[in-house]
């Protein structure tokens, strides 16, 4: 059975979202989501007292978010914890501030609301998006004119497109998009130019 809400930790809770509205321009729509937050961590913490947070909370509150699931029953995504995350950092930062609190929270306590390095750059990787197929890209070279050295540079423009932001091997010339999670970011190769580009995949793409 769920505890009855904790009146300090209410007021508490109101405040920071009077902080966020007014001194951080919040919407009204981002303020509910953090207000969704702070409540279930609450929950999750068994209603305790803010003012005695400890960082073992905050550790305690990551593993349980990495083992949660969403609605449909998946493990929640690294961005959607990300986004839990920073809400908490952003309150335990701002309640380090506070009268009656300085003595007990230190601003340091709120980096334990941080992600790992690699879930970070995994919640911030770009979703996978629709992409032409092999077969779309080949038939749009096929209808460039290639007459002249500057219109074959054009071609390798597209070509540069298609090639030049995936590592080599990872491009899957038979699926009708591509993808590069967080996980696979390595240093880019040295920047080719578009007709160099052009020349090393012509036979692949724009064979006629």
């Amino acid at each position: 059975m769920t505890k009855r809400p904790n009146e300090k930790n209410e007021r508490l809770k109101r405040r920071f979202l009077e902080y966020r509205k007014y001194a951080r321009q919040l919407s009204d729509k981002s303020l509910d989501r953090e207000l969704a937050t702070l409540e279930r961590f609450d929950v999750w913490n068994g209603r305790k007292d803010f003012g005695k947070y400890h960082i073992e909370w905050a550790m305690g509150f990551r593993t349980h978010l990495e083992q949660a699931k969403s609605a449909s029953g998946k493990p929640l995504g690294k961005s959607t914890i990300r986004a839990i995350l920073a809400t908490l950092r952003e309150f335990t930062l701002w309640l380090s501030q506070q009268d009656g609190f300085r003595s007990r929270i230190r601003a340091a306590d709120a980096d334990y609301f941080n992600l790992s390095r690699r879930d970070e750059a995994e919640a911030r990787a770009a979703p996978t998006r629709p992409a032409p197929s092999m077969k779309q890209a080949k038939r749009a070279l096929a209808m460039m004119p290639v007459t002249t050295p500057t219109r074959e540079t054009g071609q390798g423009g597209l070509c540069a497109a298609l090639f030049d932001r995936y590592p080599r091997g990872r491009v899957n010339f038979a699926a009708p998009q591509t993808h590069q999670s967080g996980r696979e970011i390595r240093d880019p190769e040295p920047a080719r130019g578009g007709y160099q580009v052009w020349q090393e995949h012509r036979h692949l793409l724009c064979s006629r």
